[in-house]
């Protein structure tokens, strides 16, 4: 009876999904943050754990890993993780509607030539530009060179790594501060299409070449998929009629090649490549995490505790370097993903850590109650940078808006906040600049209408 149950559940929330972002896209024909959302909710909470159940019965396909243990959970586990699932998906759907129904978009015309526009843009992405390109050189220098820092890339992604054991521990800061080369391409973007100069031409190709050494140096073959896919997907709403096949396409080899980013990465470290049976399914796994952690999430708040919210608030603290904290008698405050971790791992030998979920991050707080707020605060996020992103639509924005939508795919499977504002704050700046070209817009209309 609960086999059968659990299936049905499959589908009502499987054409849930299907239905609203068919919809959704069919409405705005275009990508925006609630796409991006329930995309990502759907492979992570849907597609993942019904393919793991599904290969699980062809046995002479190994699903290792995540997969294995997700196919291996029982029935009624599967059930009442299911149940928080169709609870999140509703919660979202229901906060969303209100919220956009109460705040109704505002059409609005930009002026693209505008000069506040393109100084501040100018100033961020040559600002930005120098952060982290000073931040890259120290690093190969302190490591040795492009090779020598590139092969030690997967080793010092490994949970727990002493970095300091690479390079000196003065200079530690600039793993952090490397990420915001991320920002200067999209902002020295911005400034091209609004004025044309060739400095600014050669300025905007070097922060590329930061950008692509900043995403190898991290590793993480998700983050640079979706950075490259930033610039991509406005090029097909652009060039092709119907970009939606254009999409399908991306969607489809970036899939696959998560598996050669990882044998990439994995070889610039080692030096040669893993055997086929080691990165058997690896592309499913790299989605699998957070529908694992769900379906032990009550083992872990029974052994570990809840966190009764702090995880929403650690990163005020832990941001502070630890130095400075100890001048004050202030230690960093361990942060959630850690106890997960240690749950899988106790001896702490693990090649990495494990995430939290948005889904697992409100359980872990205050249980059911934590999955309806976080729930509604992810979706008063996607309402607000939604009826920005539609204001600004223009074309001289689609990259940043596009890059600052993802943030909504992102933030499914990796929800620690601590981890999202020193690894991803580069994000977090251009959803700032997103806020502030809107501000500017908007002021510059009611000046006009004044007159």
């Amino acid at each position: 009876m609960t086999k059968i149950l659990m299936v049905i559940l499959y589908i009502i929330i499987g054409i849930l999904l299907l239905g609203i972002i068919y919809k959704e896209y069919k409405k705005s024909k275009n990508l925006n943050c609630k796409l991006f959302f329930l995309i990502s909710y759907g492979i992570y909470y849907v597609m993942i754990p019904v393919v793991a159940l599904g290969l699980s019965n062809y046995k002479h396909i190994n699903i290792s890993g995540f997969m294995q243990v997700i196919a291996d959970q029982s029935i009624e586990r599967h059930f009442f993780v299911l149940l928080y699932v169709l609870l999140g998906l509703i919660t979202y759907l229901i906060t969303y509607k209100i919220l956009n129904n109460i705040t109704p978009s505002r059409k609005m015309s930009i002026e693209i030539d505008n000069k506040k526009i393109y100084k501040m843009c100018l100033i961020i992405g040559v600002v930005t530009f120098i952060i982290g390109a000073i931040s890259s050189l120290i690093i190969l220098s302190e490591m040795g060179g492009v090779s020598a820092t590139l092969k030690k890339v997967e080793i010092m992604r490994a949970y727990g790594t002493d970095r300091s054991t690479y390079m000196k521990s003065s200079l530690l800061f600039t793993h952090m501060l490397i990420n915001i080369s991320l920002v200067s391409p999209f902002m020295l973007q911005i400034c091209l299409r609004l004025k044309k100069r060739r400095a600014i031409v050669v300025l905007f190709y070097i922060s590329q070449t930061f950008a692509i050494f900043c995403l190898l140096f991290n590793g993480g073959r998700m983050g640079m998929l979706l950075y490259v896919i930033s610039f991509i997907v406005p090029v097909l709403y652009k060039k092709m009629k119907y970009p939606i096949i254009g999409l399908i396409f991306v969607g489809i080899v970036a899939l696959g090649m998560l598996s050669g980013l990882d044998n990439l990465i994995f070889y610039m470290s080692y030096g040669y490549v893993k055997a086929t049976g080691e990165v058997n399914l690896s592309v499913l796994n790299e989605f699998a995490f957070p529908f694992r952690t769900l379906l032990d999430v009550k083992d872990i708040n029974n052994i570990m505790g809840y966190r009764y919210g702090i995880d929403y608030f650690t990163w005020i603290i832990n941001i502070i370097p630890s130095s400075i904290l100890g001048i004050v008698g202030l230690t960093k405050i361990p942060v959630g993903h850690t106890y997960i971790t240690q749950y899988y791992d106790p001896t702490g030998i693990t090649m990495g850590g494990v995430p939290t979920d948005i889904l697992t991050l409100g359980l872990r707080q205050y249980g059911v109650m934590g999955i309806i707020i976080n729930m509604i605060f992810i979706a008063i996020f996607c309402v607000a940078l939604d009826k920005i992103s539609t204001c600004l639509k223009n074309k001289e924005f689609d990259e940043i808006i596009l890059r600052t939508s993802i943030i909504a795919f992102i933030i499914v499977g990796y929800s620690d906040l601590d981890s999202f504002v020193r690894n991803r704050y580069d994000m977090l700046i251009l959803i700032g600049v997103v806020i502030a070209i809107y501000i500017i817009s908007s002021h510059k209309i009611k000046k006009v209408r004044r007159f």
